[in-house]
Order: C-alpha cells, then sequence, then structure tokens
C-alpha cells in the first residue's frame, strides 16, 4: 500500500487512511484510490506477484523484462507528450492512454516501398522531431539502438530520409 495516498467518497469527499481493508464511507459511498504517483514515477524494483505468469509471458515473447512496464509507459508518453493517466477499476491497476489525431507517416511514400513497424515508428516520431538521435530513437521505439540504425539505413536507402548537418547538430530530412 506504499503506492496508496488514501481512500476518497466519491459522494461525499470524505479521506480515509489507506489499509487492505478500505472499501465503503460511513455515508454509503464508494471510495476512489487515490495513488501517489511521485512514488509510482520513482525508479524502484518490482514485485512479482506470480511467477509462472510472468516466465509464461516472458517465455512466450509477451513481455521484454520483468517490472519494466509501467515505467516505460510513463517515461515514453511524457517524452512524446501523450496525455495519459493511471487509474484504478474494479478490474484492477491500468494505464490509460488517450488517442490524439493520428499521424499519416504514409504521406508522400512511393506506394512500391514498403515499411515495417519499426521503420514506420522511427518515421512518426521523426516527422514529429526532426533533431531526434539514435539513442532517443532506440528508447522511444523500445529497440535497440543497432535495430534503429539498420531501420534508418533502410530508410535512407528507400529514399525517404536523409541527414542534413553533423552527426551531432544535425536533424533528418524527408526526401519523399
Amino acid at each position: 500500500m506504499k503506492n496508496v495516498i488514501c481512500g476518497r467518497c466519491v459522494k461525499c469527499g470524505r479521506e480515509y487512511e489507506a489499509t487492505p481493508d478500505l472499501t465503503n464511507c460511513a455515508c454509503g459511498g464508494i471510495l476512489d484510490i487515490v495513488y501517489d504517483y511521485d512514488y509510482i514515477k520513482k525508479n524502484l524494483p518490482s514485485v512479482l506477484r506470480n511467477e509462472l505468469i510472468a516466465k509464461t509471458l516472458y517465455v512466450g515473447k509477451r513481455i521484454e523484462e520483468f517490472g519494466s512496464g509501467l515505467k516505460r509507459v510513463n517515461a515514453l508518453c511524457r517524452d512524446a507528450g501523450i496525455r495519459y493517466s493511471f487509474e484504478n477499476s474494479e478490474l484492477g491497476f491500468r494505464a490509460v492512454i488517450y488517442r490524439s489525431q493520428p499521424i499519416d507517416v504514409t504521406l508522400n511514400v512511393p506506394i512500391n516501398v514498403t515499411l515495417n513497424g519499426t521503420e514506420m515508428s522511427i518515421l512518426a516520431l521523426l516527422k514529429t522531431n526532426p533533431d531526434m538521435t539514435r539513442d532517443e530513437l532506440a528508447e522511444r521505439v523500445s529497440k535497440t539502438v543497432r535495430t534503429v540504425q539498420r531501420s534508418i539505413d533502410s530508410l535512407k536507402k528507400k529514399g525517404i530520409i536523409e541527414r542534413s548537418g553533423s552527426k551531432k547538430t544535425g536533424s533528418w530530412i524527408f526526401k519523399k
């Protein structure tokens, strides 16, 4: 209960100390859990709740590493300027990511050029910020720097982007 500040009644607004048996207010209203988002954003080790499920997801390549999910959601959304929130529902804790207007990454790309998912993600990020470095792109698309470099090389070979300026202070230009 370290990440819970208190329980707040949705009916009367009264606050209660965070305890595991916290459910209803004296007025009959349901208590909404108030989380300490600063605590959630800290770089703390995760707690493995069900080892069998975690290993199954890891072996099935559904997760890359244990305990990085909420931290990555926080960092990626914050860096991208995407509106998000962490909420508690009757089904459990969840991260809510609010949709914005989609970015058309196929604009001005020749029809005979096919792009993989990583290339499309990199194009979308470069359209929002053409000054991004390989390291920044790798962090944002959750890939290695080498994988990002291969995708950039592919995009350059396909004639979609080119680098302008120096390696450190340059930016990406869209050719097509």
